[in-house]
């Protein structure tokens, strides 16, 4: 799956906040509007690239924040060659370049980078994985709002969408239709269709009556669309007293508690799901990570789990809380390292007095034993598959990665040395090497 972030926007409704920068880029709850957008990307499973489509006049702005948000989700940068709201593509046209210009043919996210977002992504993705249809959000309006045209959905009692109603004014209790919608791959072809058809011609009168909303209105009657209710998860802005409204109920703490409990109650639950599923040594949690962290969700890189890996054998305490706590810390700082670091361990904790009361009487239970037997062999393979992942991450490949692991792996099988002073020695070699390598490469 791709994500599509609409982001080229040229908003006359919030100047002077976007006179000289866009939208997206406005801080709010201490982050950037699009760094909450990308943090909800990263944690839908499917989705492999995220493609921001910007303008001439944004492009290098966007391509500064590109190099210095960390994200493990390759992030690309699209300029549509608009220089001001005459010649602007529309949300459409945006979509329709992005398509094209990577050649898409799976299944498509589109959300707009000028709102901030709590849980609602991962809540919409879970519906539209389970339904396989396309998917639009709904929720209420957040304030009174005149700037621009709004779309009240019409749907049915399976959440169907019937029809999309445009309004020129909005109150808080009005359920309005966001830009934040799943598409199928099969509907992508209908994109061409809308826009050969000439749906898509930009109308300039004072407001912008092209985008995301006409195409939905249009696209109802052409296939099935489902709405999924996201109330105050996701918040877009369009009008400065939207943006400052927001601004004082995060920067107050009410409004955002809920949705950040249930995000690192989410990491618990990852970190507890790996630590259930751990036995034996430290060493066998690395597959499991690799798979939920690195390739399922794309929240770290197997080369930052080995190193973390590393890192928390030279610090005191048990290696998988270690590990688990400065892999959340590099997600989501001090609470994510709390929420991974509680996760990995509850397991355990709970097993481990489970068995100290019970042990007595289930070791004398022949089943057990063999169950125990069977779990020997398991970590095992486990441990082997740890060996491996370290190998393609640790070893570089060359002359002197080799010398310290074949010097380490003798050393310890023949005079077993502490492991601490093979981390030292690994560590040190490796200062000493860049040392010379450094000076080796100013020599030529």
């Amino acid at each position: 799956m791709k994500a599509i972030i609409l982001s080229a926007g040229y908003n006359t409704y919030m100047y002077p906040l976007t006179k000289n920068q866009p939208k997206a880029l406005l801080p709010v709850g201490g982050k950037l509007l699009i760094d909450s957008v990308v943090e909800q990307i990263a944690m839908l499973p499917e989705v492999n690239q995220i493609i921001v489509v910007s303008n001439q006049k944004y492009i290098s702005l966007f391509e500064e924040w590109s190099k210095n948000i960390q994200s493990a989700i390759p992030i690309t940068i699209l300029n549509d060659g608009s220089i001001s709201e005459v010649d602007s593509l529309g949300d459409i046209g945006d979509i329709y370049l992005a398509l094209y210009n990577k050649e898409i043919k799976e299944d498509i996210l589109v959300v707009t980078g000028g709102c901030y977002m709590s849980s609602a992504l991962l809540k919409a993705y879970k519906v539209f994985m389970e339904k396989q249809r396309d998917m639009v959000c709904v929720q209420e309006a957040t304030t009174h709002s005149f700037a621009s045209y709004r779309f009240i959905p019409i749907l049915d009692d399976d959440g169907k969408v019937l029809s999309l109603e445009k309004i020129k004014s909005t109150s808080p209790s009005d359920i309005i239709s966001s830009d934040i919608c799943f598409f199928k791959a099969d509907t992508l072809p209908i994109f061409d269709r809308y826009v050969y058809e000439g749906n898509d011609q930009y109308i300039y009168e004072g407001d912008t009556l092209y985008g995301l909303g006409n195409f939905l209105q249009w696209l109802c009657r052409e296939k099935d669309i489902y709405a999924i209710y996201t109330n105050e998860e996701t918040h877009e802005i369009k009008t400065i007293d939207e943006y400052e409204t927001l601004r004082d109920k995060l920067g107050k703490s009410t409004g955002d508690i809920k949705s950040i409990i249930i995000e690192h109650f989410y990491i618990f639950l990852i970190f507890a799901k790996i630590g259930a599923l751990t036995f034996g040594a430290g060493y066998n949690m690395l597959p499991m990570l690799n798979k939920e962290l690195a390739i399922k969700r794309k929240w770290v890189t197997l080369e930052e789990i080995t190193d973390y890996f590393v890192v928390s054998q030279c610090l005191p305490g048990l290696t998988v809380v270690k590990t688990s706590a400065l892999l959340g810390y590099r997600y989501k700082k001090g609470l994510g390292a709390l929420a991974a670091g509680l996760g990995i361990a509850f397991p355990v904790l709970v097993s481990s007095l489970l068995i100290a009361i019970f042990f007595d009487q289930l070791i004398e239970i022949e089943i057990v034993r063999h169950i125990f037997n069977g779990l020997q062999v398991a970590v095992l393979a486990l441990l082997i598959e740890a060996v491996i992942q370290m190998w393609k991450t640790g070893i570089k490949k060359d002359i002197f990665c080799i010398i310290i692991f074949i010097i380490s792996v003798f050393a310890f099988a023949i005079f077993n040395i502490s492991p601490v002073l093979f981390v030292l020695f690994g560590g040190i070699s490796g200062l000493i090497f860049r040392h010379f390598a450094k000076e080796k490469k100013v020599a030529t």
